[in-house]
């Protein structure tokens, strides 16, 4: 009994030291990967998906102009000229309407609409080409831009275009 009545105090330590345990702590990260066909792509140069990240139009306070975001677009078909377009019009908005922002953007410098136009002619798609590409804002209206936080979505559909 004695030896019961000892190891009692020991059992309750044991038993609050579980209790007390810290939780476990779990994460998840997506993986993706896309391997594009030697038929027909549009990828982001340049290394990293710049395109599926955020990309800020810097505002300069001295000019009171947005910069604009340039990079580069590798691109290639073997089946025709490739054509892009806007999938809608695109702005940047702060809540708004009247301040929204207008955008432009252009892909071997050619502005995109919303009506499909030819960006790389066949011949320089079927060996693949590595091309501008600018998202730049319109003039800022009399009296400037509105201050603000805005965010705007440029979707563009690229095709190739067969003979």
């Amino acid at each position: 009994m004695k030896k019961l009545i000892a190891l009692a105090p020991l059992a309750l330590i044991l038993s609050s030291v579980s209790v007390q345990a810290v939780d476990p702590i779990a994460h998840q990260m997506t993986v993706t990967a896309t391997i594009p066909t030697a038929d027909f792509y549009v990828t982001p140069a340049g290394g990293g998906n710049w395109m599926n990240d955020p990309q800020n139009l810097d505002y300069d306070s001295q000019t009171k102009t947005l910069a604009t975001f340039s990079r580069q677009l590798n691109m290639k078909s073997t089946t025709g000229a490739i054509s892009a377009k806007l999938t809608s019009p695109i702005e940047m908005s702060n809540g708004t309407p009247a301040q929204n922002i207008g955008l432009s953007v252009l892909v071997n410098n050619v502005a995109l609409t919303t009506t499909s136009a030819e960006v790389l002619a066949a011949t320089a798609a079927a060996t693949g080409q590595t091309v501008p590409f600018q998202v730049r804002a319109a003039a800022a209206p009399t009296g400037g831009y509105a201050p603000g936080s805005y965010t705007g979505l440029v979707g563009m559909l690229f095709e190739t275009v067969t003979p």
